[in-house]
């Protein structure tokens, strides 16, 4: 029995040691240097051969360490130990030995006894929780909550409470990691939210997942990209395997450096900070023991665009598997991780429009009553045009036309930057076009703000090309691909059109012209490489008259604007959005004559359904008692039965108000179709 117990630990502490020296070739570089010509595709390095010549034969998975060369049945492992082995041809006890001494684990760590426990049941959860993390997005919007349950005799139970459906994971203390990482601040991650909070009393800034090891998604790299970064992990086989991928991900992503480091001194399997605290640990041995361990650099693995896993390719997955279902920034027109293009003659508002937009966007409701947004976004919208007061005045305006309950979330999720000088992110000198130093520098910005949309105004600031160069513009709007890509958001590039439409438009034939692919200026290659473009046309005042009818009669030339999405890649065509300026610049949907004169309803009832829903709204704003659908009209505007009638049927039409039934089952009362949702 003792020879048996004596076998197993020898057998355990084995494979420890293989872990840990597998672990820390992936994490520090070591198996890059053995594979010098592999490639990354995915969470896999593919390389010809175990020797790492150029080819896609042998695969290395950079998250379970498995391996195998495909050409040689036999050829295939469980971690970098077993490739070493193979490589020089020695048993796995030398080549431990071997890889163990080239990493400079001379001390291996001994196999630790289970951590001390008993057979408890889980603490209920009919209570309200011991403790709750909230998690928030960058900008302090709770986003679901991590809660704690803590009974005497008990085993802690954890849970999850969603606060926004589908939120995206996020690190805890974001705001609070992202400050941190701008002003150049170390970063600890944990296993737990618990060891997060010490380090903080400690004046530490620190951060982990909710759900532990098994919380962490690759994606939640892209939140430390440029940081310096310590990664606290548990000693146990869990807590070695995160830190192996999370080291390898964030090295993947781009931060400044990663250090991976265990608690000294384990007594226990499992041993975390907070054991090593009680055990007498404390912030100035922390330090210095960070400062001893040697910090490995974000060294991204560089792959091209045709290192793909072929097999994911074949169309039998086309056959097979269902439909997949489009991601939109704006809803059956703009898919997400896109570029598109703003296009118009110059002084046609294009600038406006785009603010406008932006606003809309971030407030996630209906863009000039013409776009649905399926959810608000963020913008980072970069003017090389416009300075810090013009800014500042339209979207003052713009924020303060929006809703009351949109325009703070709304003013939190546009960053707009007015830049001058030199501001060209690309160039083209005699080996092509190629990214400079200002391309670094708007990276930096982007990850600050972590954008769902960048919007550039105008291209030709930005894109230092000739715009009517077909290679050059191609390789400019690939640079541009990249930032997309590597970011996950969309970009809209601001441009001019050609003179198809003139700076206004006066025959509806011209502004079928003015409203097409054609008409953007310079190279066709720019219409090529762009998923969505978006024309705009101001009209004569001719025309307007007799597109929009007697309104427009008057009305200054340019008032109006004529704008289409000529161009996307997945959707229906879409029709025509004419829009008026308003004042500050404000721009507003208007309907045609034609669609004013097959309205279902008069301009007096529509008039009577924006009256009654407004005072609906104002009585459910207030607190007052709602008003019944058949009376309450004629109690407060003394109206007659068939007005009323008419000012309900319309408010239902638009989607202004709805009628709900009276608890006791008698008549209906009035309520808007907000509150309805909200009450849902």
């Amino acid at each position: 029995m003792v020879a048996i117990k004596s076998f197993q630990h020898e057998k355990e502490a084995f494979s420890q040691r293989c872990q840990i020296a597998s672990d820390k070739a992936v994490t520090g570089g070591y198996l890059l240097s053995m594979l010098p010509g592999a490639k990354r595709a995915g969470f896999e390095l593919k390389a010809a051969d175990i020797n790492g010549g150029r080819g896609d034969s042998f695969s290395f998975n950079l998250r379970t360490h498995k391996w195998a060369d495909f050409n040689i049945p036999d050829h295939k492992g469980i971690d970098v130990v077993a490739l070493v082995a193979k490589r020089e041809n020695i048993p796995m006890k030398e080549a431990l030995e071997k890889l163990e001494a080239d990493l400079g684990l001379a001390n291996p760590a001994p196999v630790l006894p289970k951590k001390p426990s008993k057979d408890l049941p889980q603490a209920p959860t009919d209570g309200p929780p011991t403790k709750e993390w909230v998690y928030t997005d960058q900008n302090e919007q709770e986003l679901y909550r991590a809660c704690r349950w803590e009974k005497p005799d008990h085993k802690k139970t954890c849970r999850m409470r969603q606060t926004v459906q589908g939120a995206e994971r996020v690190p805890l203390y974001l705001p609070q990691i992202l400050n941190a990482k701008e002003d150049g601040r170390l970063i600890f991650i944990t296993e737990g939210e618990p060891k997060a909070d010490l380090l903080w009393e400690w004046s530490q800034v620190a951060t982990t997942f909710a759900g532990g090891v098994n919380g962490y998604q690759p994606a939640l790299a892209k939140w430390f990209i440029g940081a310096d970064v310590a990664i606290l992990v548990d000693s146990d086989k869990p807590g070695r395997d995160f830190g192996g991928r999370l080291s390898h991900d964030l090295i993947a992503a781009g931060v400044k450096s990663v250090k991976l480091m265990e608690m000294p001194g384990a007594k226990f399997e499992g041993y975390d900070l907070i054991d090593w605290h009680n055990d007498g640990g404390n912030l100035h041995q922390l330090q210095t023991l960070i400062e001893q361990i040697p910090a490995t650099p974000g060294n991204r693995i560089k792959t091209g665009p045709y290192d793909v896993e072929v097999k994911a390719c074949f169309s039998r997955n086309d056959l097979e598997n269902t439909t997949m279902k489009y991601e939109w920034l704006i809803k059956d027109s703009f898919r997400r991780g896109q570029l598109g293009l703003i296009c118009g003659p110059p002084g046609c508002g294009k600038g406006f429009f785009s603010l406008q937009l932006s606003a809309y966007l971030a407030a996630g409701i209906k863009a000039f009553d013409h776009w649905e947004v399926p959810s608000p976004s963020t913008v980072l919208y970069i003017s090389a045009e416009d300075d810090e007061v013009l800014l500042h005045n339209r979207l003052h305006y713009i924020l303060h036309s929006l809703p009351d309950d949109k325009k703070e979330a709304a003013s939190d999720r546009i960053c707009r930057v007015p830049i001058q000088g030199r501001i060209n992110i690309c160039q083209k000198d005699q080996s092509g076009v190629i990214a400079n130093e200002n391309m670094d520098g708007l990276k930096r910005l982007i990850s600050k703000v972590n954008p769902d949309l960048l919007i550039l105004d105008t291209l030709a600031r930005f894109l230092e090309v000739d715009e009517n160069d077909n290679p050059a513009v191609t390789a400019a709007c690939g640079l541009v691909e990249q930032i997309i890509k590597e970011f996950d958001c969309n970009v809209i590039l601001v441009h001019h059109t050609s003179k198809a439409g003139g700076d206004l438009v006066s025959k509806k034939e011209q502004l079928n012209a003015a409203l097409t692919q054609t008409a953007i200026r310079g190279a066709s290659a720019l219409s090529g490489c762009i998923r969505w473009a978006m024309l705009m046309a101001p009209l004569s005042s001719e025309l307007a008259e007799k597109i929009i009818g007697p309104a427009a009669k008057g009305k200054n030339p340019g008032h109006y604007l004529a704008a289409r999405v000529a161009k996307k890649n997945a959707g229906n065509a879409e029709t025509i959005c004419y829009m008026e300026r308003l004042e500050h610049g404000l721009l507003s949907k208007v309907k045609t004559a034609d669609e004013a004169d097959n309205l279902p309803y008069d301009k007096e009832a529509e008039e009577d359904a924006r009256a009654l829903a407004a005072e609906v709204d104002r009585r459910e704003v207030n607190g007052l008692p709602p008003l019944l659908a058949s009376k309450g009209p004629r109690e407060v505007f003394g109206w007659g039965y068939g007005r009323i009638q008419d000012a309900v049927s319309v408010a239902e039409e638009l989607g202004l108000l709805v009628k709900i039934k009276n608890a006791q089952g008698r008549g209906s009362y009035l309520a808007t179709a907000n509150s309805q949702e909200t009450n849902a």
